[in-house]
């Protein structure tokens, strides 16, 4: 039990994390944005993985570079064309996750870094997680959690109606900017726990599930982290007792079961519960 503890304490922490800004992504409207930024860091891990070998710090900065360069690109590309921002997303996407699989297909080749640390940064593992990374994901937690409280009222006014933030909010801009660099953070503390292939999910499967209970954005936070928490908690728990299981994949199924067993069955907004209605009214 003193050799697993920090590896519970680091799902549930992050878990908990990713949940509560996947709900202001959500809400935002920029879930695709956290399909590319997660898929962007693949290269920079990569390439630090080269340089510094083992290193969790540059691994996370390599991560973060390369997410940045690609939210940057994104950013750039939408004032210069006219495309919509799915295409872009998608083509960010496609471009560096592809560009991080030919650099890891050659790391593997020329045994330039070691084949299970990429394994783990693709489909998570969270045996590996050691106090380092408790104490950063800790670390990161703190900050975005308590970055989100602290611009939380301006969060909301953008959120909800973007017009009247514009004439009231100051600097607005700056909040959504705010918004992805604190994604790209989660993103890239989380890297090693889910994974790169899967973060996305784990981001934004409790705030899916947790809005269908809820229409107060209080309440939607708090069941999301709870749900972001024990989904972690409990994929990292199956993933230790079943051998070659890694974590995302299995984090990601129970996050998603959630969401779904929300959509059909919870009050007044699910599926199940409007066709029931619809029935008696009828």
């Amino acid at each position: 039990m003193i050799h697993t503890w920090p590896i519970y304490i680091g799902a549930f922490l992050f878990g908990i994390t990713a949940s509560v800004i996947g709900v202001f992504i959500i809400l935002r409207r920029l879930s695709l944005m956290t399909d590319a930024l997660s898929h962007a860091t693949l290269p920079g891990i990569v390439i630090a993985l080269w340089v510094c070998k083992n290193n969790p710090f540059f691994l996370i900065a390599g991560g973060m570079l390369s997410g940045s360069l690609g939210g940057i690109l994104f950013l750039y590309v939408q004032q210069k064309t006219k495309l919509k921002v799915d295409t872009l997303l998608g083509v960010i996407l496609s471009v560096f996750f592809g560009a991080g699989l030919v650099l890891t297909s050659l790391a593997q080749k020329y045994s330039l870094s070691d084949h299970g640390i990429l394994m783990r940064l693709l489909l998570g593992n969270p045996v590996l997680i050691t106090m380092y990374d408790v104490y950063s994901l800790c670390f990161v937690g703190v900050v975005v959690l308590g970055t989100l409280w602290i611009i939380k009222r301006q969060l909301f006014v953008l959120l909800f109606d973007k017009q009247y933030a514009h004439i009231t909010v100051p600097y607005y801009t700056m909040y959504d900017t705010m918004l992805l660099c604190l994604l790209l953070m989660t993103i890239a503390i989380g890297l090693p726990l889910v994974g790169v292939i899967l973060m996305s999910t784990l981001v934004i499967a409790p705030g899916i599930a947790a809005r269908q209970w809820s229409s107060n954005i209080s309440t939607i936070i708090a069941l999301a982290a709870v749900i972001g928490g024990t989904s972690c908690v409990a994929g990292t728990n199956v993933s230790a007792h079943y051998t070659h299981m890694p974590a995302g994949p299995v984090i990601s199924i129970i996050a998603i079961s959630i969401a779904l067993c929300s959509i059909i069955g919870a009050p007044h907004r699910g599926i199940w519960w409007q066709k029931r209605k619809n029935h008696v009214t009828s």
